[in-house]
């Protein structure tokens, strides 16, 4: 399994032709941490400062499972933001599924997360997105 490679097609398909320059600069400057899957998400309080992304493979995890983890880490650590990814959710953008190939859970710095989501609003990146999705994401 290539990992990197997977990450690059799935956000290379998630922001598709309207790229999102915050994805692809963190890809192509490679500031991505990618924790082995067995990492206990719990004992995560910071990224390491080169680092804008965090991802823990949780291979073996339902998509409730990795919800309910999520909504645990978010409460518990309001400096980063927990956002769960499993095979089987449905939103789509653009026509794809949002969800990447591997259940995963996503972290980010709050703040960043929260300056670079304003900034794209304001973009219009988000103008074709489903508004039930971006409110599970609290986007809008």
């Amino acid at each position: 399994m290539d990992i990197k490679k997977s990450i690059r097609n799935w956000v290379k398909l998630i922001t598709g032709i309207q790229a999102c320059p915050f994805a692809h600069r963190t890809l192509r400057e490679n500031r991505i941490l990618i924790y082995e899957e067995g990492t206990n998400p719990s004992s995560i309080k910071d990224l390491s400062p080169e680092f804008d992304v965090g991802l823990i493979l949780m291979l073996g995890c339902s998509d409730s499972e990795l919800e309910n983890l999520c909504n645990t880490l978010n409460k518990e650590t309001p400096e980063l933001i927990f956002l769960d990814s499993h095979p089987n959710q449905v939103w789509e953008v653009r026509g794809h599924r949002t969800a990447w190939e591997y259940p995963a859970i996503l972290i980010q710095r709050r703040s960043e997360l929260e300056s670079a989501r304003e900034e794209l609003l304001k973009r219009g990146f988000y103008s074709d997105w489903d508004p039930k999705f971006l409110k599970i994401l609290k986007v809008i």
